[in-house]
């Protein structure tokens, strides 16, 4: 093997190792890539989780009240039905003048001594303390105004959570599978041996034969 045959074997494999450190930085580029998006994708997830905390902290007593208050509400529609149709309809205009009487703590023990004799009734409450308990609004069931502000304050930050969200949501679009890395560092590396050897040997064709022509 002449040295001229040599050369040109070592240049061809020095180009194909080329080729191949192109194809491999392509993937630790895509690697690189994909672990800083992992990485903002962890940090913005870990804000998120906060900000939800916060705001569910926040609207906490608002909402355990609010489900206290409905679930009263709905007893004392109850009741209003059972009045109607034990034939106690005259006693109070509407639901709503009953809910508003019934409200009153002062006022339940006469409420109860009105429809108390109702089969329907009975089976609900044995007595009035039973019945005073599951329609009265303890001190510390009322909703305050220290309630309100902190719910509209968790209202502020589930706005944040949302925003945050969105931005989590375009960071991982960006995080790589490690196919699709792999892809990458393929393409990268068909790339450059397409250009490499493929187009260079085509431009030597048409070099050598432009030359025979011109012979």
């Amino acid at each position: 093997m002449n040295i001229k045959t040599k050369k040109t074997i070592a240049r061809e494999f020095l180009l194909l190792m080329l080729s191949l450190g192109i194809g491999f930085l392509a993937f630790i580029s895509s690697f690189s890539y994909t672990y800083y998006q992992k990485s903002k994708y962890q940090n913005i997830s870990a804000i998120v989780f906060a900000k939800q905390y916060k705001a569910d902290s926040l609207m906490k007593s608002y909402k355990t009240k609010e489900d206290r208050i409905n679930e009263i509400r709905d007893k004392i529609k109850k009741l209003y039905d059972i009045m109607l149709s034990s034939g106690m309809e005259g006693y109070f205009k509407d639901f709503q003048e009953f809910y508003s009487y019934l409200s009153v703590p002062e006022n339940v023990k006469d409420v109860y001594e009105l429809i108390s004799s109702s089969i329907n009734v009975k089976r609900l409450y044995r007595d009035l303390d039973e019945f005073s308990n599951a329609l009265i609004l303890k001190p510390n069931e009322k909703l305050t105004k220290l309630d309100s502000t902190n719910y509209r304050q968790g209202e502020d930050k589930l706005i944040e959570v949302r925003l945050h969200e969105k931005i989590k949501t375009i960071y991982s679009s960006k995080i790589l599978s490690l196919g699709s890395q792999v892809k990458a560092a393929l393409w990268a590396f068909i790339s450059s041996v397409t250009i490499l050897f493929l187009f260079r040997y085509l431009y030597y064709a048409v070099k050598w034969s432009w030359k025979i022509l011109k012979e």
